[in-house]
This record gives structure tokens, sequence and C-alpha cells, in this order.
């Protein structure tokens, strides 16, 4: 058969070659789908976080700046270990602690209170919140300072 100079197509190469281009593309694509999946779990994870620590924050600062006021206050040293106890002191020897809070419960929110810091009648408080991603560990701290109202 010959072939009239008025048929246009496309070669089965061209098509294939087309098909190819296509497809890196769209792999191309997916993958920065996922990626901006990944970043927004991340950015909502960090967003309640910050929100568990900044509302213990409010809350510690509203308790009763001395606990013999309150039994029930949770502004107290209540280990004794002072600053040491600010540093990372994010176990069971925290001098408060809050487990499975937030969403689905994944959160952990623990205090420590040094009192005396860094000055006489004044109260550092630092509030941690830990959390799990797929096994590995995160964790924020927030810290401020109370002095005491005479």
């Amino acid at each position: 058969m010959k072939r009239l100079a008025s048929e246009h197509g496309f070669s089965i190469l061209e098509v294939m070659f087309g098909a190819a281009v296509f497809t890196l593309g769209m792999l191309g694509v997916a993958g920065l789908l996922t990626s901006a999946i990944r970043g927004a779990a991340f950015s909502a994870d960090l967003s309640e976080a910050n929100e568990l620590a900044a509302g213990k924050l409010e809350e510690l600062l509203m308790a009763p700046y001395d606990p013999l006021d309150d039994p029930a206050a949770r502004l107290d040293d209540d280990d004794a270990d002072g600053t040491a106890g600010l540093a990372d002191d994010t176990g069971v020897t925290a001098d408060g602690v809050e487990p499975g809070v937030g969403r689905n419960g994944t959160y952990t929110v623990l205090w420590n209170v040094a009192d005396s810091a860094p000055v006489p009648n004044m109260k550092t408080i630092r509030v941690f919140v830990t959390w799990s991603v797929k096994g590995e560990a995160r964790r924020i701290s927030f810290t401020t300072y109370r002095a005491e109202v005479m």
C-alpha cells in the first residue's frame, strides 16, 4: 500500500517515547505528593505538641505558688532535685506526668519545677511533651519563670 501525503500519525516508537516521558513525570509528582503528606503530618504533630505544652504551662502558672496553700497544686519540686531536674528529667522522676494525652493518646506531658531558681522567691518551670513517630522519639520543651507575688 502506498502512503498518501495527507495521512499523518504517530509511529509506535513516538508513542512509546511519549508514554515513557509521561510515566517519569507522574513518578516525580507522586514523590512530591508523598513528601508533602509527610511534612503535613509532622507539622500537625508539632502543632499539637506545642498546644499541649502551652496549655500545661498556663495551668501551672495559674496554680498556687505555695503548695501548702493547696495540697493538690502541681507547682512544686516533688523530688527536690532543683535545677538538675530541669535539664532532662523526662522519666518517672519528673515532678509531674500526664501520659496518653492529645489525639489518639500519643503524647506524654511532663513537667519539672525548680524552687528558688534562678533567684530566691522564684520558680523555674519546664514542660516537656514527648511522642513517637514510627518508633522515633520526638520531644519539645518550654521553659518559663514565676515569681512569688507578695
